[in-house]
């Protein structure tokens, strides 16, 4: 028989074979038995693997952890993010002061602080938080971030240097264009907001608010079609936003080309009050400047009796609107009504001189904050156009300044009776601290 001989010793038979394949199986089964009872024990292989356990831990799951370990900074890291997003912002306010204590250079637990703190109107605790955070992490865009955003309520300013490092530290970040824009557009400076407007739109396309804002910005500047091209968009996503409808009637209503799409103007105004009117409370201000516009349009198209009418209701609503007041005295002179129109249009002269000289002399308090005499000039301006109580205040500031100041004392008792009458028998005359608007450096 030709060919090499095979012995048989050097072929086990099948079952052999089989038993030997079972027992090398073993220790891969062992290995992954292990893995998995340590699993679902809990162990943990490494932070990473740890940090994505407790990433995907359900509510009640970081509950239990957080009490089986209550000096785990971590744990305690995670329940408040779960708290927080589930509502409960107290209980995620414990949890992350809870690790921040536990681990104070734990700056992702500070940022939570800063959050938390932020919702609840807390600006000032948030930014100290988000301070906190940014020291230990200083490339932390979420923390820069927030440094800004708290900052922002205070001082837009500030808050700007702030929104640039932060769009530095993460340049694909839209909410922090788009405030970076909202400070530049706080500050007058609407040229210097566009750019970054249109760099959070980029960044995000779909979102009603930044489409808005950017918008808002080009009717600034007179920039009609980019402006209503960015509307529809804002309206197209958000239809019931008072806001989104209002910014959209007004880039047609205000443009050049838009005389020949009035009608849609009309319909979007009126669309608009509806929302305003249908809100828990109602925003006064906000229905007399949309009612305001709705008449101009309806003056143009001479229906005078209707726009007269919502003329008188949105001057009711808010009488320190000059557009409104002057508006009602000429269409009223329209309707025939002479006497009403002079005696507004009289009132209309009164107040634009008075706000005028308010204004003036805001900008010369903010040089010469310690001058008497230039809050004695503010008191009886606000006395003309009858804030009492803003007289009263600036009347209380110069006699803190010079508390023997004869004729502070004598406007400040005469503003004092004035705002009794006014209020009634039961009023009582300077009661209540009146805050300084414009206090002494």
């Amino acid at each position: 028989m030709s060919g090499a001989y095979v012995s048989s010793t050097t072929l086990p038979r099948k079952e052999e074979a089989t038993g030997r394949r079972r027992l090398g199986k073993l220790p891969l089964l062992l290995i992954v038995g292990v893995l998995l009872v340590a699993v679902a024990m809990g162990v943990r292989f490494s932070p990473w693997a740890r940090e994505g356990q407790l990433k995907r831990a359900s509510l009640p799951v970081l509950e239990t952890w957080a009490a089986k370990s209550p000096n785990d900074p971590q744990v305690h890291y995670y329940l408040g993010t779960q708290l927080f997003n589930s509502g409960d912002a107290p209980g995620a306010l414990t949890a992350f002061e809870r690790a921040c204590a536990l681990n104070p250079r734990y700056a992702q637990a500070h940022i939570g602080v800063a959050a938390v703190r932020k919702e609840g109107g807390d600006m000032r605790g948030a930014h100290e938080a988000a301070q906190r955070a940014l020291a230990l992490e200083p490339k932390s865009s979420d923390a820069q971030f927030l440094v800004a955003l708290t900052l922002y309520y205070q001082s837009p300013k500030a808050a700007r240097l702030e929104f640039q490092k932060a769009v530095r530290l993460d340049p694909k970040r839209a909410e922090a264009w788009y405030w970076l824009g909202m400070s530049e557009s706080a500050l007058q400076q609407t040229a210097d907001a566009i750019p970054a407007m249109e760099r959070a739109v980029a960044l995000d396309p779909g979102n009603a608010l930044y489409q808005r804002e950017l918008g808002r910005n080009l009717i600034d500047v007179n920039r009609f079609e980019p402006a209503r091209a960015a509307l529809e968009k804002a309206v197209a996503a958000s239809p019931e936003d008072a806001q989104n409808l209002y910014y959209l009637a007004k880039s047609i209503h205000v443009s050049p080309r838009g005389k020949e799409d009035l009608p849609r103007a009309e319909t979007l105004y009126r669309d608009c009050l509806k929302h305003l009117w249908g809100a828990e409370p109602i925003n006064p201000v906000s229905i007399c400047v949309t009612q305001t516009d709705l008449a101009d349009i309806l003056l143009q198209t001479s229906r005078v009796p209707e726009a007269v009418r919502l003329l008188e209701q949105a001057y009711q609503l808010n009488p320190k609107n000059l557009a409104t007041l002057y508006k009602l005295g000429t269409a009223s002179r329209r309707a025939g009504k002479e006497a009403r129109a002079q005696a507004l249009l009289a009132r209309f002269d009164r107040e634009d001189r008075i706000q005028t000289e308010v204004a003036s002399l805001t900008e010369r308090v903010k040089q010469d904050s310690k001058n008497p005499s230039l809050r004695l000039r503010m008191a009886r301006a606000f006395a003309e156009s009858g804030d009492l109580a803003r007289a009263i205040n600036q009347c209380q500031v110069a006699l803190y300044m010079q508390p023997n100041l004869k004729e502070g004392e004598a406007l400040l008792r005469s503003y004092e009776r004035r705002l009794a009458a006014q209020q009634g028998a039961s009023a009582k005359p300077g009661a209540g601290q009146l805050v300084d608007t414009h206090p002494p450096h």
